[in-house]
């Protein structure tokens, strides 16, 4: 009677073993399930990072290029300002000079008239001389005295004027 008696027990306790181990076996079963998921999951994010990582590589050097032109373009911008600043200084020595002869050609003219003047009854007075001149008169004396017959200027000043000119261009 008591190997019967130890049988029943070995046997309730065997009951519940095998209920355990089911149930074991079953959420084994769902973990290999899942863990196909999981893996699949893994590979998909992996993916992902590896084309984040080739988005950021290509973003990295497109902002690198989009430096380097930008650098170069402030460059080319800086020397086209100090060419536009040295063209305006060299503009500003001309109008210097224009006004300059332009004054003498005036004081010569006024002096010229006054002295053609004086022969006949008007005398040209010196406040004249200053009053403003008819440019065309002016530039048309000058013009024919002031060149060659080929067209080259004659004086210093006139080559001057001629490269000045030819440097703005």
């Amino acid at each position: 009677m008591l190997e019967f008696a130890l049988e029943v027990i070995l046997c309730l306790l065997m009951i519940p073993t095998i209920v355990w181990s089911i149930v074991i076996h079953r959420k084994l079963r769902r973990l290999r399930t899942d863990q196909g998921e999981m893996t699949a999951f893994i590979e998909a994010l992996n993916e992902t990072i590896v084309r984040a990582e080739r988005a950021v590589g290509t973003l990295q050097a497109v902002g690198r290029e989009t430096i380097e032109r930008h650098d170069n373009q402030q460059a080319e911008a800086r020397k086209a300002a100090d060419e536009i600043a040295r063209g305006i200084q060299s503009a500003a020595r001309l109008l210097r000079r224009l006004d300059t002869a332009l004054q003498q050609g005036t004081k010569l003219l006024a002096e010229t008239r006054t002295a053609d003047r004086s022969r006949g009854p008007m005398i040209l007075t010196t406040a004249m001389a200053t009053s403003p001149v008819d440019h065309a008169e002016v530039d048309g004396g000058l013009e024919s005295a002031d060149l060659d017959p080929a067209g080259i200027p004659k004086t210093a000043k006139g080559r001057d004027l001629l490269r000045a000119l030819a440097a703005l261009r």
